[in-house]
């Protein structure tokens, strides 16, 4: 069976990696519970911020790209009214984005902020099994909800099947594992009903390119001489129908959960 992942991993691998980013987050709230101004004041400086412009010129990218997991599943008839409305939000990639990113007291945490299997290192012991894992690529920091992170990773990382087999068990982990960093404070709720669909933005673009076994795409400064449009165009047609399927399997599990809304802001 074909994976949707830019690289193997396994349930062993996925449960290491949460809960070592639990222990990460919980750091976050041991620093706001000691010290809140100062915490915040230390995030300001490593923060990373996406400018309007920025975000402007990734538009057609996260729209057309988005649109890739979605227009199947209402061209099946399913779902078709709130995905209608789920795509409106494309209309404005700025306060869609960035209703996503907002931190929320007292959820919010400093994330690693591009959190995938490509960003980190196992190491295994001799049955092969994972014992450890190193997170590096800490370029873009942001101070929002854990679920920037876990939704970006368990969406790009995780099978079909994983993820509909195993989902509760690796956010009862992510917990579990916060908690035992912070024994005596409450553990504020991930609400992944409203950040959830921010993996989604990154896979729909992101999965495709690391999955494709040809990604048909020209060379990076070939891409940059083309207006926004016609990049956002070639890149939602990396890859084939496979890669198509990788991202209505997404959705369609986003759907499953409630994780899809008609509107973020």
């Amino acid at each position: 069976m074909s994976s949707p992942r830019p690289a193997d991993i396994n349930t062993a691998e996925v449960q290491l990696t949460l809960k070592q980013i639990g222990k990460f987050h919980a750091l976050s709230y041991a620093a706001k519970k000691e010290n809140f101004s100062k915490f915040l004041a230390a995030v300001s400086k490593i923060e990373e911020k996406w400018d309007i412009e920025r975000l402007h010129l990734w538009k057609y990218i996260l729209r057309l790209c988005g649109e890739r997991g979605v227009m199947p599943i209402i061209n099946e008839n399913q779902s078709v009214e709130i995905l209608k409305e789920f795509l409106m939000n494309y209309d404005d990639p700025v306060n869609f984005y960035y209703s996503l990113v907002k931190p929320v007291e007292p959820e919010a945490v400093l994330c690693h902020g591009d959190f995938c299997r490509n960003n980190m290192l196992f190491s295994y012991d001799s049955d092969g099994k994972p014992v450890s894992v190193k997170f590096f690529d800490l370029q873009t920091p942001r101070y929002s909800s854990p679920a920037i992170d876990l939704s970006f990773f368990l969406l790009m990382n995780t099978s079909k099947e994983m993820r509909e087999n195993c989902w509760d068990d690796f956010l009862n982990a992510y917990r579990e594992s916060v908690k035992s960093v912070l024994p005596d404070t409450e553990v504020p709720e991930v609400d992944f009903g409203r950040v959830g669909v921010y993996g989604y933005l990154h896979c729909s673009f992101f999965l495709p390119i690391m999955s494709a076994e040809n990604r048909n795409t020209p060379p990076i400064e070939e891409l940059l001489k083309l207006t926004p449009y016609e990049r956002g165009v070639i890149m939602s047609k990396t890859g084939g129908p496979k890669e198509t399927q990788y991202l209505v399997d997404i959705v369609k599990f986003l759907l499953k959960k409630n994780y899809i809304r008609a509107t973020y802001y």
